[in-house]
């Protein structure tokens, strides 16, 4: 009982949790888009990967930084409780985001009128689910990060990182099964309700795990200015991430026909997969950062990351030795022809190896309050590896996975010395050979 105990409170228990959810979760993604691309054929999965990427990246910019500004001020309120300010920024995050849902739906509607007309794959009813998709997306991701602050790490988790995928291939698989035709628009659509449902239940927990003085009370709405421009620099980061995250499929798109789309797609997404530990870490990394920043004990955060490193290394590798070897008959199960993309696999396999090793620098910089600075940082990158795509396509796929990877590398590098000058806490591979500098602020 008291191992339990411990697996669910300390932070090697809890990444061990988040891990687990993400390998699950990174089979579904896998399953997922392994069923759709098989079911639509090369071109309509085309079609479905370039508009779930613009959906995705809507989300992250449509979200108007409510995810990320709930986890830390959320953090900081129960960590000094301050109840009456957890309930004004609970209620400023919840219409915010209402208002990101339905201008981001709007936006995704005109984004399909305007796209064909510079080469973009064409398809009204597509880009309609898309913007259905994008609202839920936005949706999601705000729950899972109130539910990562409230200490809820499965339930923050699984329903959009594994229930999701596996539900909705559940129901395409049932579709054809029962000889029913599906095309990228109809996929799209069932993807948006299966997560819609799953959301519901999510808000539905996270009401109910809410303490009851969060819940109910006078709110204090004394930091707005604050969150307002808090939610700018969150906001632009996470508009910032996205371009590397999605946009740049969406700048090949412009480029590529639906096939060559669909190839990088599976590249990029099979690779980003060997992320999911860094991810998973930064789960529970993130506001275990703002509470040992509020507390002057950035020691237990150094602490943390040497464990995280132990427990990802060897993962990581392997998982970079499997692409390697097989990385061009898992792309072949796709489609066969996206076999060609298999250097460009290794690239960004290679990439998410070297990210996860500089480790979570970015969040260090936004959960001590520096997210200004790291906007600057992650804009520059983005806007490179942006470039970097829609210059490189022109020479094949390969080239265009150099020069995001170099773009992204760049970035993890400098938050990395950035948190090693500025807190003390070494935050890549280097913390296990050498002894950590961090200590308690004063």
């Amino acid at each position: 009982m008291k191992l339990l105990n411990r697996l669910r409170n300390d932070f090697t228990g809890k990444t061990m949790v988040s891990i687990l959810v993400k390998v699950f979760g990174a089979f579904a993604t896998y399953v997922f888009l392994l069923v759709f691309a098989n079911l639509l054929g090369a071109e309509d999965f085309g079609i479905f990967a370039f508009v779930l990427s613009a959906a995705n990246f809507g989300m992250l910019a449509f979200g108007f930084g409510q995810p990320m500004l709930s986890l830390r001020n959320l953090s900081f309120a129960q960590s000094e409780n301050d109840m009456a300010t957890a309930r004004g920024l609970l209620r400023f995050t919840l219409r915010v985001t209402a208002l990101g849902m339905l201008v981001g739906a709007a936006a995704m509607v005109l984004f399909g009128q305007v796209a064909p007309l510079f080469g973009a794959p064409a398809g009204n009813m597509a880009y309609l689910a898309g913007a259905l998709l994008l609202a839920v997306l936005v949706a999601a991701e705000l729950f899972s990060h109130l539910l990562r602050a409230l200490g809820s790490v499965a339930m923050a988790l699984l329903p959009k990182d594994l229930l999701w995928r596996f539900l909705a291939s559940l129901v395409v698989g049932v579709l054809i099964w029962a000889a029913i035709p599906i095309d990228a628009a109809t996929a799209l659509l069932l993807a948006a309700l299966v997560l819609a449902t799953l959301v519901v239940w999510q808000a539905l927990f996270a009401l109910r795990r809410a303490p009851a003085e969060l819940r109910s009370g006078e709110a204090s709405r004394s930091g707005e200015p604050e969150w307002r421009m808090s939610s700018l620099h969150f906001g632009g980061i996470a508009l910032a991430s996205g371009l590397v995250q999605h946009l740049v499929v969406v700048v090949v798109g412009f480029q590529a026909d639906p096939a060559d789309i669909g190839a990088f797609f599976a590249a990029f997404r099979t690779a980003s997969l060997l992320a999911m530990p860094l991810t998973a870490a930064n789960v529970v990394l993130a506001p275990m950062i703002a509470r040992n920043y509020r507390e002057g004990r950035l020691d237990r955060t150094q602490k943390a990351i040497r464990d995280f490193l132990v427990l990802s290394t060897l993962p990581l590798l392997v998982g970079v030795l499997v692409l390697l070897v097989w990385g061009d008959t898992i792309l072949s199960l796709f489609q066969p022809e996206y076999a060609s993309a298999h250097v460009a696999l290794v690239i960004f396999a290679c990439g998410s190896l070297f990210n996860t090793m500089t480790g979570p620098g970015g969040y260090m910089m936004m959960m001590v309050g520096r997210e200004g600075l790291f906007l600057r940082y992650t804009t520059v990158s983005s806007i490179a590896a942006v470039i970097g795509a829609g210059v490189g396509v022109a020479y094949g796929m390969t080239w265009a996975a150099v020069l995001i990877v170099l773009a992204q590398a760049g970035q993890n590098l400098a938050t990395a010395i950035w948190a090693r000058r500025h807190t003390g806490v070494e935050t890549t591979a280097l913390c296990l050979v050498s002894t950590p500098a961090a200590q308690p602020k004063e």
